[in-house]
């Protein structure tokens, strides 16, 4: 099986309606009755072991959708306790969704990183997606105020924004290769094109607040 997990936010919800439909294909959430219909779903709960156990038994393939915001030693426990729980599993390739590489200035870069060391570390195969900022996010922090002003402190800084959606189809390519991959009959533990790589998945062109406002 290919599970996603955190199928009830933005991105992992678009990236199971991608993949409704195929089979094999099943989804992780904290709210499984949450999930639409279409799409098999088990509970996913990373403050749960249990859920992990139970969730990850006969998947093959997981796509780790990242746990979302918190303090740095949260999100590394419940990104830990994750992988360790598909290692004990026999998950056989992870695909983790990380921040792109031009981010590690930011406040939530550190879990990104320690969970890229980690699968690094591991048992099981590994392919991570380095995703940039959505582009949906900056048109939102760069809206102009009451008074047509942009106060976002962009300064001199440049963004390579990315859709939502363009990183939703690249993940949902790259997590049904990797899983067509690994399980295939004629030769098996054969080992994905994705395997060991790491994709920088941002925007054509970086801009600045300039262009933002000319926008």
């Amino acid at each position: 099986m290919l599970m996603v997990t955190g199928v009830g936010g933005g991105l992992g919800g678009v990236i199971a309606g991608r993949l409704a439909g195929r089979e094999e294909v099943i989804a992780g959430s904290r709210h499984p009755e949450e999930v639409p219909a279409g799409l098999p779903a088990r509970r996913i709960d990373f403050d749960d072991p249990a859920s992990l156990r139970e969730g990850f038994a006969g998947v093959r393939t997981l796509l780790l959708i990242s746990a979302g915001y918190g303090e740095d030693d949260t999100v590394i426990a419940r990104h830990g306790a994750a992988v360790d729980a598909a290692e004990r599993a026999g998950v056989r390739h992870i695909v983790y969704t990380s921040l792109t590489g031009a981010g590690d200035h930011l406040p939530y870069a550190l879990p990104h990183r320690w969970t890229e060391r980690r699968l690094r570390e591991g048992r099981t195969g590994w392919t991570i997606l380095r995703n940039g900022l959505y582009v949906e996010l900056l048109a939102a922090l760069a809206a102009p105020d009451g008074e047509g002003r942009i106060t976002l402190p962009l300064g001199e800084g440049r963004l390579a924004a990315v859709s939502r959606e363009e990183l939703a189809e690249a993940a949902a390519r790259v997590v049904v290769e990797v899983h067509e991959a690994v399980g295939a009959p004629a030769a098996p533990g054969t080992r994905s094109p994705h395997a060991g790589r790491v994709y920088e998945l941002v925007g054509p062109e970086a801009i600045g607040g300039r262009e933002v406002a000319d926008l």
